[in-house]
């Protein structure tokens, strides 16, 4: 089964681009149904990925298997002491909520509408030992659960072993007092000296007059080979080529408007102005490095996570 770009290897990233973008809601409208898709005539993983979303995008839900279940473990032992002494408050809590294998551990239920989550909490436990990097632990993971509308508290296993009303006093605090909407322009705050809150600047926070040039960074001759190689034939040239063109940029300033990489991209390939060919081509390659952990966006400026 023919899927262009799918079913070649990397297909799966592309896919993920695609259908990660959006940040409240998506759509999906589709004459082609998953069963339609038979993975005994492909092995690409993108091609079972799309299988996969299809799947999802009609039911709701993700097919699990029973492979995919793990038995718990010895750390659900604190999982259920610190849900009893939760309970003990006056509240009811769900465990394990989430139908991937990244789970929220606790999740204290809103007294005045059983529909809402007032606090989840996520424990040191084998799921977080388990995610890969510490950028998906503690960025990536709680970013996506905070952009839906969860207020989150980290529980370390050591505290609540050491101090565990210390610990249950913060959980107290945290459901009595809910979490006052902050205004969308305000600063984080830094550090608090003498009582006084210091705003730190945001990072991305800048006008393209305040984007500053770190040092002059000159193109490596293999990308500037491919760059002449694939003039105006941005369709040809190798994802890992624009990749390279997209970290290029990046070295070059703090921070880049993902609008002004697009001018500058399609500058070099030789169009006299932006197209959507060159368009799609940058931002998927942003897109691909930001999912790898090398770049960053926010506001629409990109950075290096480095």
């Amino acid at each position: 089964m023919n899927f262009g770009p799918l079913n070649n290897s990397g297909g799966e990233r592309r896919l993920n681009v695609a259908v990660s973008r959006a940040r409240y809601e998506m759509m999906v409208f589709s004459t082609l149904k998953p069963e339609q898709i038979d993975l005994r005539r492909s092995s690409a993983l993108g091609v079972a990925g799309l299988k996969a979303f299809l799947e999802f995008a009609r039911n709701g839900r993700m097919a699990v298997s029973a492979g995919q279940v793990k038995a718990p473990t010895e750390h659900a032992e604190i999982i259920d002491a610190v849900a009893g002494e939760i309970r003990k408050m006056g509240y009811e809590v769900d465990t394990s909520v989430g139908r991937s294998a990244f789970k929220i551990d606790l999740a204290v239920i809103d007294p005045k509408n059983d529909q809402n989550y007032l606090l989840g909490i996520i424990c040191d436990g084998t799921r977080y030992y388990e995610t890969k990097t510490e950028r998906d632990r503690e960025i990536c993971q709680p970013g996506v659960l905070q952009g839906l509308g969860w207020k989150l508290m980290r529980l370390w296993s050591v505290d609540w072993l050491m101090n565990k009303e210390a610990v249950l006093d913060r959980i107290r605090k945290a459901l009595e007092k809910p979490e006052e909407p902050k205004p969308a322009s305000a600063p984080k705050v830094a550090a608090v000296k003498g009582g006084i809150e210091h705003a730190a600047p945001l990072p991305f926070a800048v006008s393209k007059d305040e984007i500053v040039k770190e040092t002059e960074v000159t193109m490596s001759p293999a990308l500037e080979k491919a760059v002449k190689k694939y003039q105006s034939a941005v369709d040809k040239m190798p994802e890992g080529d624009i990749e390279e063109y997209a970290r290029f940029l990046i070295r070059q300033q703090l921070a880049v408007p993902l609008d002004d990489m697009k001018r500058q991209f399609a500058k070099a390939m030789g169009y006299s102005r932006r197209t959507q060919q060159t368009d799609i081509a940058l931002e998927t390659a942003v897109a691909i490095l930001i999912d790898k952990g090398e770049l960053t966006e926010k506001d629409g400026n990109i950075t290096s996570v480095s």
